[in-house]
């Protein structure tokens, strides 16, 4: 089971079927499923952001590194609905833990005062990503 806890650094990378070895140690890479905070902007101005669950990352086996190929959050970015203001970029900003939600606040809007995001940052990405 991934420990989503752990900070990690996100490496964008282009791949078919595998990335092959870990860009920063070499060791075996394994996808899983997980559920990542996706921001996007257009210019300065900060869009949408959304919490995606699907398998689009590899986890390295011996450092806190993941894989994450840009085509497949750029695919699921495509198939939002037409409402939704998705700027030109984006960025995969970490990792949600909604399993450490407390059980009386499953129900609350997630992202209020009540119900923060649950997010582990990657170690990479710059704390202005993501609008207040």
């Amino acid at each position: 089971m991934l420990d989503i806890s752990i900070p990690r650094e996100c490496v964008y990378q282009q791949f078919d079927a595998h990335p092959g070895p870990c860009p920063r140690c070499g060791s075996d890479l394994e996808v899983q499923k997980a559920t990542y905070l996706v921001t996007t902007r257009d210019e300065e101005r900060m869009t949408d952001s959304f919490i995606v669950e699907n398998d689009m990352g590899w986890f390295c086996r011996q450092c806190p590194t993941l894989v994450v190929d840009p085509r497949r959050v750029s695919e699921f970015l495509l198939r939002q609905k037409a409402e939704a203001d998705i700027g030109r970029e984006f960025a995969v900003v970490g990792l949600v833990g909604l399993e450490v939600i407390p059980e009386e606040r499953k129900e609350l809007p997630l992202g209020t005062d009540e119900n923060p995001i649950p997010l582990v940052w990657f170690t990479n990405i710059p704390r202005g990503t993501m609008p207040d």
